[in-house]
């Protein structure tokens, strides 16, 4: 008996030691990471008590993923922009990653593109991990004192309607504290026991890859054979990951009438109200996902969640710009727009964004601004 115990006290012993040995290895090498997995231990930003969460001023840091390598320096508010910031801007920019520029340089972020291509002082206020009602605040807390005639959402409906449900959960949780912290590592309630068990998740998935890693796996086998992701193989040069089940699940809510639908509409609406009362004027600019622009190259039709968000804003005569056609002339064309396995557009796919953008207002001041889809 004393025999196994010790047999199995060994066993426990090394698995453990192997684990904190692999945890450590990733640490120290974390571009050994095989997966999309943070390895800035500070990415998730500073709580804010309105927005829920922002970047630090002047601080810096690294995204790693499989695809890439992004070391990143944010201005005085903390985002994407080359300092110190005007007291003015033409144009001020609001959105999620895509806007930010998710890993690419800072020059190759769609923002710093349309201002060259322009000519005009562009501010980047992109949020990484933001909801619609987020941009709202952003343009109340920091875009409102820049003073902008032009005033450019950038809609990434691959997500925002999943990021907006998430905030609005978090609000109702009455937790507080950093919003993206929350949403990524373990949501924790209010009451004592849940927080505290909450807290515990929150800590081990913060600060230990191996659990991360073993989370995404969970996720990975769990799913239904048929929504696994596609592999397409681009040209013979590189491999896209398409994942439409992932896309199917993210956009459930994107439909008239569900109640998440109706949130984004309303922050979509307050915005513009704020920004006409300051004197400009707003545009929504629809991001596609590579699922819509590649799928079709596998046979696939993916749903468009773009479609119905854009016809509404119509109807209250927000400006809007669609996307996908341009990007699927381009895909048409050979080109690859995004990263093979992370989903953000490539410094390819952030140029067209800025290019099409550009257009946009060049015939706009050219005309009398007439608001609807172009």
């Amino acid at each position: 008996m004393k025999g196994i115990v010790q047999g199995c006290f060994l066993t426990v012993a090394s698995v453990l030691l192997t684990l904190a040995l692999a945890e450590l290895l990733f640490h120290l090498f974390p571009s050994l990471l095989p997966l999309a997995i943070s390895t800035a231990a500070n990415d998730r930003g500073i709580a804010h008590p309105l927005i829920g969460n922002v970047k630090a001023p002047d601080s810096s840091g690294v995204i790693r993923t499989s695809d890439f390598s992004q070391h990143y320096q944010l201005d005085e508010l903390g985002f994407h922009n080359k300092g110190p910031l005007p007291s003015q801007a033409d144009i001020v920019v609001i959105g999620d990653s895509l806007v930010f520029g998710y890993g690419v340089d800072i020059e190759q972020a769609w923002p710093q593109i349309l201002a060259r291509l322009s000519g005009k002082s562009v501010v980047n206020l992109g949020l990484i991990g933001a909801s619609p009602q987020q941009y709202l605040r952003i343009y109340q807390t920091f875009g409102r004192a820049l003073k902008p005639r032009i005033v450019v959402l950038g809609f990434f409906a691959a997500n925002d309607f999943w990021d907006a449900e998430q905030f609005e959960q978090w609000q109702r949780s009455g937790v507080g504290g950093n919003y993206l912290e929350w949403r990524d590592y373990g949501r924790p309630k209010a009451a004592d026991l849940e927080h505290f068990l909450g807290r515990m998740e929150y800590a081990a998935k913060k600060h230990l890859y191996l659990v991360q890693l073993l989370g995404i796996g969970v996720k990975a086998l769990s799913r239904h054979p048929a929504s696994a992701p596609e592999m397409l193989d681009w040209n013979g040069e590189e491999i896209i990951r398409l994942d439409a089940g992932y896309l199917e699940q993210l956009t459930a809510n994107a439909k008239p009438g569900n109640p998440v639908f109706t949130l984004v509409m309303d922050s979509l609406v307050q915005l513009q109200r704020l920004v006409e009362a300051d004197g400009g004027q707003l545009l929504v600019v629809f991001e596609p996902g590579k699922e819509v622009i590649y799928l079709p190259f596998t046979g696939g039709s993916p749903s468009h969640p773009s479609v119905a968000i854009g016809a509404a804003l119509e109807q209250r005569n927000i400006a809007t710009l669609q996307l996908i056609p341009a990007f699927r002339a381009s895909a048409e064309a050979g080109n690859m727009l995004f990263f093979p396995t992370d989903g953000h557009p490539n410094a390819l796919g952030y140029r067209l964004i800025a290019e099409q953008v550009a257009q946009w207002l060049a015939r706009n001041e050219q005309e009398s601004p007439s608001p609807g889809s172009q």
